[in-house]
């Protein structure tokens, strides 16, 4: 079962919604800023969260909510400039 390095975030309009979002994606990855999220996940766990996190999309709001996956060859040519920048030798097994 192959894990994807997914970069996670939100946009939410309505406090209570976006609670609820940054709850549910504290369980499954790491904060990286305030609404994005990185996590390795199956593909099986990505449609599961895109499943659950459009629960709390409103797009009448405007709100969004996005799920990159970055390839292998992309997952090295990472990089960031202060925060924190979660740094894995291997996928974590969720």
């Amino acid at each position: 079962m192959a894990k994807n390095h997914c970069v996670l975030s939100y946009d939410i309009s309505d406090a209570k919604r976006r609670r609820k979002m940054a709850v549910a994606l504290e369980g499954i990855g790491i904060r990286v800023q305030y609404s994005v999220f990185e996590a390795w996940l199956t593909n099986g766990q990505i449609q599961k969260i895109a499943h659950e996190g459009g629960k709390f999309i409103k797009t009448e709001d405007g709100d969004s909510f996005r799920i990159y996956r970055l390839c292998s060859a992309c997952y090295p040519k990472r990089f960031s400039v202060g925060g924190p920048s979660p740094e894995w030798d291997r996928p974590i097994i969720l």
